[in-house]
């Protein structure tokens, strides 16, 4: 993907907390809440699902609600998420993102520092219903050693995940920001957590693989790693899969994936 769709919002800041929400939905009943862009997943806690953005200059990190039957809003995200109003922990739903880049595929003894991110949202095993790729690249990808540009065979060359939608309990509701807004999720149509470049001098994912080094230990002496795009194609402008209700503008996106760090 090379372009990015930016929303037009007027009016500043949003009461996204004034969201309606219905006593009436059954616990059963979820909410799509997707992550695009630089983004670190961590499924080895055995009470949440983490979900980190790592700093990364020319980016943005912004939360989109589509409320039921309104208009999507746009926040800027600054600190920490959960999700509440769920008990903790919970079973684990079967999870399978064979799309999305496994750090333990290029470093087999990679271990999590995802707490030194200056966002982490968590949200509880009990309201995740399931977990999906949403949007895959255009092209392959394959990862190379930087010191010999020879092909990591640990990992298998593919299309790699550029979102990812997880299905959340609507009788639960996400708080952003420390606390400072929140989202009842039984009021929403669709939430979008979105960190994606502002322009062209953010570069391609061979610049923005970097940004996830810092939340990742790896073995003494290992090796470093770069991704390398396969077999580029012609490009074209692609409608991202946000709400189709809103106004929005084209500019310019070079390439971000969501990455497995555990």
């Amino acid at each position: 993907m090379k372009r990015r769709e930016f929303l037009s919002v007027a009016g500043g800041a949003v009461a996204i907390s004034m969201l309606p929400s219905s006593s009436l939905l059954a616990a059963d009943q979820t909410t799509p809440f997707y992550v695009r862009g630089l983004a670190m997943l961590s499924l080895s806690d055995p009470q949440y699902l983490r979900i980190a953005l790592p700093k990364a200059p020319h980016h943005a990190a912004t939360l989109v609600v589509t409320p039921s039957g309104g208009q999507p809003t746009e926040t800027r995200i600054e600190g920490n998420g959960r999700v509440e109003g769920i008990a903790a922990g919970g079973i684990k739903p079967d999870i399978r993102l064979p799309e999305v880049v496994h750090i333990r595929e290029l470093y087999r003894e990679a271990v999590s520092k995802l707490d030194n991110s200056p966002t982490v949202i968590s949200i509880p095993w009990s309201a995740v219903r399931s977990m999906s790729t949403n949007v895959v690249s255009e092209d392959r990808w394959t990862f190379v050693f930087k010191d010999t540009g020879e092909e990591v065979n640990s990992f298998r060359p593919r299309k790699i995940a550029e979102s990812i939608k997880i299905d959340l309990v609507s009788n639960a509701t996400l708080t952003m920001n420390g606390g400072k807004f929140s989202v009842p999720l039984a009021g929403a149509e669709q939430v979008w957590t979105d960190f994606t470049p502002t322009h062209e001098m953010a570069g391609g994912f061979e610049d923005h693989f970097g940004y996830y080094m810092p939340y990742v230990n790896t073995a003494a002496g290992a090796r470093e790693v770069a991704p390398k795009e396969l077999g580029r194609q012609a490009r074209s402008v692609r409608m991202p899969a946000l709400a189709n209700s809103f106004a929005a503008k084209m500019y310019p996106f070079s390439a971000c994936f969501v990455v497995q760090l555990d």
